[in-house]
């Protein structure tokens, strides 16, 4: 198992409990369009939620192709990149369930690490904040599926 997906959500966990100072206020005053920098870059650090996933999906699945695949034959880079970007397609095709687990713990934990900061009086608790939390996991939750999906259609086909 990949420990990427643990040092994401102990670093996740970290930046939304240590007191921000002067950067959190600067972010907060600074507007991006019709949104508040802060909440842009709440949405930015959910971003890769789902991606962990894969990384802890993709290492079964990998291990599983490699013992498969002939020794000694020697690939192109752009067949390795194709291979693995169909692996990783097929993971989440193939463990449907996992991944809506994870991104419903995406949203728990989105929700959770805002909740958190109630309780912290160096920090401001805001349902904005939170809600642009659980946005950055449903865009990340989009584009995993649509990666899913193109990877899919130029294999057109993935068996589990």
């Amino acid at each position: 198992m990949s420990f990427l997906p643990l040092i994401y959500i102990m670093i996740m966990l970290l930046l939304h409990i240590i007191p921000t100072g002067q950067i959190g206020i600067e972010l907060s005053r600074t507007e991006v369009g019709p949104i508040r920098a802060n909440q842009l870059v709440h949405s930015l650090v959910f971003l890769p939620w789902m991606f962990m996933a894969v990384l802890l999906k993709y290492k079964e699945t990998s291990k599983k192709k490699k013992s498969e695949s002939k020794k000694g034959e020697v690939k192109s880079i752009r067949m390795q990149i194709a291979e693995r970007l169909t692996l990783a397609a097929q993971s989440v095709s193939c463990n449907i369930h996992f991944f809506l687990a994870w991104f419903v713990l995406g949203i728990v934990f989105a929700l959770s690490v805002e909740g958190i900061q109630y309780w912290l009086p160096f920090r401001i608790f805001n349902p904005t904040d939170a809600f642009f939390n659980i946005l950055g996991v449903v865009i990340s939750a989009a584009l995993l599926t649509a990666a899913a999906y193109l990877a899919r259609m130029r294999t057109n086909y993935l068996h589990c």
